[in-house]
């Protein structure tokens, strides 16, 4: 049994609307950010924030986001300002939801009592985050927790792709001529995976499971390795019961680089 509300948060965090590519003239194509002159760095922000009930007695609620900033010199300014906005939009976007889900926490709260209200009652909502970085692209992945009660949270992923050369976010449609090929060719890899591991047997995939991964460019997040690999990870609940836990797929640059475009290959470092 799928579970609608979790999906709903996964659309909640996908939901973030970010900056068009395009915005910086671009690079001459193959030419690295570094040799354009650019240079940036990375860091964490913490942001924290806590809810509490009117006397300050029972905590109702905290979130905890841990979320990369850039920071540029020279012709990675721009590019940091683009970056830092579309992580602004997510950050944005993840405290509206928590306003929403702490009054929804309060009512909660005052219909069950404060004699009910124990200290592992407290909804709960964190952000992590990893980055590979290569000469041309950041690939971000997000991992987001939440709980609201029951025997357990739920934890779900999503990502981003930022193109240094030209300072702008990118998806995977504009890194290949034909989308449709590149995601039929990631599924069959995924789904042999799965045949050939029989790990369908293994977890008690859902009857279904072959939908969702048919589905992994527009649902699922996407991290670019350091070798090349590609890493697709589907959450808890989506291929199986929770207690099968994420299921994630290592997908070698071989399956998928004949799918790419020149702009897909520039940003992964192939050879034209």
């Amino acid at each position: 049994m799928k579970k609608t509300l979790l999906l709903l948060l996964m659309a909640i965090g996908c939901a973030a609307a970010l900056p068009a590519c395009g915005s910086l003239p671009a690079a001459p194509l193959g030419q690295s950010a570094e040799e354009s002159g650019a240079g940036y760095t990375l860091s964490q922000q913490v942001y924290q924030e806590e809810c509490w009930n009117a006397d300050r007695s029972h905590l109702l609620g905290k979130y905890s986001f841990t979320l990369p900033e850039m920071t540029g010199s020279g012709a990675a300014a721009a590019a940091a300002d683009v970056f830092n906005e579309g992580v602004g939009t997510m950050l944005a976007d993840e405290q509206a939801h928590w306003e929403g889900a702490m009054q929804d926490a309060k009512s909660y709260y005052y219909s069950m009592g404060s004699d009910s209200w124990s200290s592992t009652s407290a909804w709960v909502m964190e952000i992590q985050y990893e980055t590979v970085e290569t000469e041309n692209l950041i690939s971000l992945r997000y991992e987001h927790y939440v709980y609201s009660g029951g025997a357990h949270g739920y934890t779900y992923y999503t990502y981003q792709l930022f193109a240094l050369q030209e300072g702008c976010f990118v998806s995977l449609q504009e890194m290949a001529d034909d989308p449709a090929a590149l995601q039929s060719a990631v599924a069959e890899e995924i789904l042999r995976q799965i045949d050939a591991g029989d790990l369908a047997r293994e977890y008690a995939y859902w009857s279904d499971y072959e939908t969702y991964v048919r589905h992994w460019m527009e649902d699922y997040s996407v991290l670019f390795c350091e070798d090349g690999a590609m890493e697709i990870i589907f959450p808890a609940y989506d291929l199986a019961s929770y207690a099968a836990g994420p299921q994630t797929f290592r997908i070698d640059r071989s399956v998928y680089e004949g799918c790419l475009n020149d702009y897909g290959k520039v940003l992964l470092g192939i050879p034209l």
